[in-house]
């Protein structure tokens, strides 16, 4: 349009030059001023058209940009000699041509592949460039806009304004039995600026947006001929767009509902070979720039109730448009893209994403709908399209959460757990594509560990002992854990994970690292539950209960204790603390618990349990506080107990050593495995925790119920636990076990009330030294 009315002004201007030729000379000075300005303004358009014609040179600002489109130049016209210096070889010198046939004919085809990939770059380019002037150029010689329409008074600097009956007419010859392409363009355009604002209104550079990303939405801003004002049309666009053009387009390319397309292999040829696909492809981009301009927009901002709803629905109006991807790699890692950045935003308070709710106790709930969302989209695209984008989509998420796993709070904690189940989910969808990226990633942390190994720098430390490595460790874990088995599973790759844990376990033989190594042990034994393996770990945790620091004299102190599940090391000078100390002993006996659970059917338990009962006993004598002597004596009972009936079934000789094979070799028929029994008594120590939160907090009356709840599920639960669970389940014990279980209990009674007596001496003691310090005060007060 620019070029057709720059050459009609030219002719009108060359005209009045003619004319002022025949004027006489009083009245050429007049023409002469008016043809310096004819003149100025043919220059000014004659810029304009060089724009045009050169979009390539002047687009790039940036002199690299310049340099790099130099460069593809002189190349292409380097090639170009050579080649006719190559087809000029036969003339010249034919024997040499004739040699280079028989002996190497490549060099006589060099430069050919490198001149088809700049051609295909280019054409990728000048596709993604031209599409918003195709969409524009189309609207404008397809569907002329009349007056029963648009209102000619609502044009704005050369925009039209869309109404509610334009709107109305575009989708009603869109959804019609007759839909044309050009009012599906039309529609995409409305959607373009519902999505994309104006120009000359709201844009603003942000600060972390490229100078390129900025021209290319000022580019799309200004090749739109549509503007949205009133805020009811804008819903409308956007909702009507979403609901109406995967429907078009499937009754375009001749596609079936999402639920009865073909295959993912075939989804692509389907659609290529399409004799429409072409026209439409344009259709396809443009709906997704806009979509994803709104997406990021949404993002960069902070979310409230409405932004957080309008997201959603956008999110989740994508999974219509997923099909369509197949055939566009390039826009489909876009897509991803998006969708990771609305997938790792943190989760809005269910206040704030309802704030009509009434109830306080709910106002600071977390909620995922976005998340939830997006993370469903990501999942369609693993299923519905080719294995090149499911690969992209297990390894960009892994790369997403470990991009925001480097901190560990009580805000982020439940966000960590939730990217955690979405990415084994995505990974059990293709178990060969996940032993692939599992496998590369373990042996990337398994380097992290060699180089902290050699170097021990504080800062290669840090990166292994830190909570980005910790939380991948704990997420390979969890993706094993859901595909435990070696055959069509990832069991074979548990070996190297338990290899790289016992590494940064041995790193790190400080009692002040007693968090970070509960964390790796709770790890170990999700592996050995899940896939079945024999991984010791009692050795480890008696490490830390065996630590002097523990079992020397303590401080008195009024601090809280910590939360061990929220750090990875403990503060320095803090382990004389007695809250401290208490956490961490009744962390190691809760683990060394649920060691006992997962190998308390397997044929060697016994033997390998003696040292454990040794240490504990060893423990329990050397240990001043009451508490920690009953919880360790009571452990020592229970492994006993196991131990006598794993004993028991092997004099029996029922199974010879060759049929001892799997881990839990005594399992009785109905008991459920170790798996399941681990998650169960992770789940207890779960509700005694929260049990113990409530007491400190003093609820009301229904925390007391939830409270006498908790507490009878607890006992029943340890009950059938450690009874068995079940009748055919429970320990038969003989008439001389029983006896001699009287006589231990008797000496155990027996050597508490002497240590009782002896405590009491104790603290005899310690009142004489109270009184004395007290006496010493009141005299430096005198003083």
């Amino acid at each position: 349009k620019q070029k057709k009315s720059t050459i009609r002004f030219l002719r009108k201007s060359a005209k009045t030059e003619k004319a002022a030729s025949h004027l006489p000379n009083n009245q050429k000075s007049k023409s002469g001023s008016k043809k310096r300005k004819v003149s100025f303004s043919a220059e000014k358009d004659e810029d304009l058209i060089a724009e045009q014609t050169q979009p390539s040179v002047i687009k790039h600002k940036n002199p690299a940009q310049k340099r790099g489109i130099e460069s593809k130049a002189t190349k292409r016209s380097s090639l170009k000699d050579h080649k006719t210096d190559l087809e000029n070889l036969k003339d010249t010198d034919p024997e040499f041509f004739q040699f280079l046939e028989e002996n190497d004919q490549n060099l006589l085809r060099f430069g050919a592949d490198e001149s088809d990939d700049d051609e295909d770059e280019d054409e990728d380019e000048d596709d993604d460039d031209n599409i918003d002037d195709e969409m524009d150029s189309e609207d404008e010689a397809e569907i002329p806009i009349t007056k029963g329409n648009v209102d000619s008074s609502k044009h704005k600097k050369g925009k039209i304004e869309v109404t509610a009956e334009l709107l109305r007419a575009t989708m009603k010859s869109c959804s019609g039995k007759n839909k044309s392409s050009a009012s599906l363009k039309r529609l995409l355009l409305f959607f373009r600026a519902a999505c994309v604002p104006d120009v000359d209104e709201v844009i603003v550079m942000e600060d972390n947006e490229d100078e390129e990303e900025m021209d290319t939405k000022k580019k799309i801003n200004s090749s739109n001929r549509y503007v949205i004002v009133a805020p009811e049309i804008y819903e409308k666009v956007m909702v009507g767009v979403i609901q109406t053009v995967h429907k078009c387009l499937q009754s375009h390319l001749g596609l079936k509902a999402s639920h009865q397309l073909p295959s993912k292999e075939a989804l692509s040829s389907q659609l290529t070979q399409h004799p429409r696909w072409p026209k439409l492809k344009s259709c396809v981009l443009s709906f997704f720039k806009s979509l994803l301009a709104t997406l990021r927009g949404l993002c960069t901002q902070q979310r409230q109730g409405s932004a957080e709803a309008v997201l959603s629905f956008l999110v989740d109006g994508l999974a219509s448009y997923i099909p369509f991807l197949a055939p566009l790699p390039r826009l489909c890692k876009s897509v991803v893209k998006v969708l990771l950045e609305v997938w790792c935003q943190p989760p809005t308070s269910q206040a704030d994403a309802a704030p009509t709710s009434k109830s306080s106790n709910q106002s600071h709930v977390a909620t995922h709908s976005a998340q939830e969302r997006a993370f469903l989209r990501l999942r369609q695209i693993t299923l519905a399209l080719p294995s090149a984008s499911a690969e992209e989509c297990m390894r960009a998420m892994y790369l997403s959460f470990a991009r925001n796993c480097k901190t560990h709070s009580e805000l982020n904690e439940s966000s960590i757990q939730f990217m955690m189940q979405c990415v084994a989910e995505i990974f059990k969808l293709n178990p060969a594509l996940a032993y692939q990226q599992a496998f590369l990633y373990i042996r990337q942390l398994a380097l992290l560990l060699r180089t902290a190994y050699l170097k021990k720098s504080s800062d290669s430390l840090r990166g292994v002992t830190g909570w980005q490595f910790t939380h991948c460790v704990r997420l390979w874990t969890r993706v094993i854990c859901c595909l435990p088995h070696c055959q069509d599973g990832l069991g074979e790759l548990a070996f190297p994970l338990a290899q790289v844990v016992g590494g940064l376990l041995q790193l790190s033989p400080s009692v002040y690292a007693a968090p970070l190594k509960f964390h790796l042990i709770a790890a170990l034994h999700q592996l050995a539950a899940a896939c079945e393996v024999f991984i010791p770990t009692a050795g480890k945790v008696l490490e830390v209960l065996e630590h002097p620091d523990l079992l020397s004299k303590s401080t008195a102190s009024t601090e809280v204790a910590p939360k061990l599940a929220l750090l990875t090391m403990l503060p320095s000078n803090s382990i004389t603390k007695v809250a401290v100390r208490d956490v961490v002993v009744q962390e190691a006996l809760a683990l060394l618990r649920q060691e006992a659970e997962i190998y308390r059917y397997n044929a060697g338990y016994p033997e390998y349990s003696y040292l454990t009962v040794r240490k504990l006993r060893a423990f329990a004598k050397k240990c001043k506080v009451a508490k920690w002597r009953d919880q360790s004596r009571n452990l020592c009972s229970h492994i006993e107990q196991f131990a006598t009936h794993v004993l028991s079934v092997r004099a029996q000789g029922q199974r010879s050593p060759f049929a001892l094979a799997s881990l839990e070799t005594f399992l009785p028929s109905g008991e459920p495995v170790a798996y399941i029994r681990l998650m169960r008594l992770q789940q207890l120590g779960s509700q005694q925790m929260q049990l113990m939160k409530n007491e400190r907090l003093g609820l009301g009356l229904d925390g007391e119920e939830e409270k006498l709840v908790i507490q009878e599920e607890v006992t029943q639960q340890l009950k059938s636990s450690f009874r068995g669970g079940k009748k055919g389940v429970t320990i038969k014990e003989t008439d001389e076990v029983n006896e001699e279980g009287k006589e231990e209990e008797e000496e155990e009674s027996d050597r508490d009330e002497q240590e009782e007596l002896e405590e009491e001496e104790e603290n005899v003691g310690d009142l004489d030294e109270i009184e004395d310090s007290v006496q010493a005060l009141n005299s430096w007060e005198d003083l």
